[in-house]
């Protein structure tokens, strides 16, 4: 069950995040839109510092509770940072 929720979230976040995020931060910026891909770009691999967090978390609290503890604040994070990006058609 371990692996089958990572390979889940592994899956969803590979197949979209990037895309989704790239086309955002196209959309958002006028300017230096190079700079501003690079910056989101590095994001992914600064998602990596929150390892430590996820491990003490799973020795803490157990698996299970630990994603949907991150579930929980994906949504708490993610819907209202949602409402915030620009739609293409307002230019």
């Amino acid at each position: 069950m371990f692996y089958l929720c990572f390979l889940l979230i592994a899956l969803g976040a590979g197949g979209c995040a990037s895309v989704v995020s790239l086309t955002a931060v196209a959309v958002w910026f006028r300017k230096n839109v190079g700079l501003a891909m690079g910056i989101m770009a590095s994001g992914f691999g600064a998602g990596g510092l929150i390892v430590p967090l996820v491990v003490f978390l799973i020795d803490a609290c157990g698996w299970r509770l630990t994603l949907v503890i991150l579930g929980a604040v994906m949504w708490l994070l993610g819907i209202p940072l949602s409402l915030v990006v620009r739609d293409r058609l307002i230019r």
